[in-house]
């Protein structure tokens, strides 16, 4: 079954995908717009390419400090999307994260979107970037699907192995105190 990963150049100006377990024939389109977009501004399409061999690698064109959502689809079949932020060769530090519209008090779990999700453990990754901690790889969650305590546990892992990091809550009780400590101890990187 066909995956891929993605990868960027420090100064943030290059993408590059690489799509594995492919066979020779096999249609591969890449596509990468910025996010968030509700009316696919800055689209780009790349293919459809006729695989070679079992490994396939795309490359393309970023702007430092963007949000981006990435996608491949391999004989039509769509693979999961990636949300990442171009490296910021500036070395800023990312801004603080606030569940604010997002989730609030009292309010259904159904509320936090994959998309939110994933907007958040793009921006661990940023705040660990810049910390010097490296990209942590995350599941990606699937909208419609019901949240794993996979996603939770990534998340508080990720946090705890970013320098300067504040407390990182444990337990399972997924209440807005749970998620106001995670953007807590996120934000705490100085």
């Amino acid at each position: 079954m066909a995956s891929y990963t993605i990868s960027q150049n420090s100064a943030g100006t290059q993408l590059t995908w690489t799509v594995t377990g492919l066979t020779a024939g096999d249609q591969v389109v890449f596509f990468i717009r910025y996010e968030p977009n509700d009316n696919n501004a800055g689209l780009q399409q790349i293919g459809p390419r006729a695989a070679t061999d079992s490994t396939m690698t795309q490359s393309c064109t970023i702007e430092p400090g963007q949000y981006y959502v990435t996608r491949v689809s391999v004989n039509d079949v769509p693979l999961a999307a990636q949300y990442f932020t171009a490296n910021d060769p500036a070395g800023s530090r990312p801004e603080d994260w606030s569940w604010s519209g997002i989730i609030w008090s009292g309010c259904p779990l159904e509320n936090l979107t994959a998309a939110a999700w994933n907007r958040f453990t793009a921006r661990v990754n940023e705040f660990r970037t810049y910390a010097g901690n490296g990209a942590y790889s995350f599941t990606q969650a699937v909208s419609g699907q019901t949240p794993l305590v996979t996603l939770f546990s990534e998340a508080e892992a990720a946090i705890r192995g970013t320098t300067g990091h504040g407390t990182v809550p444990t337990g399972r009780e997924l209440s807005m105190t749970y998620f106001d400590g995670l953007a807590s101890a996120l934000n705490a990187v100085p």
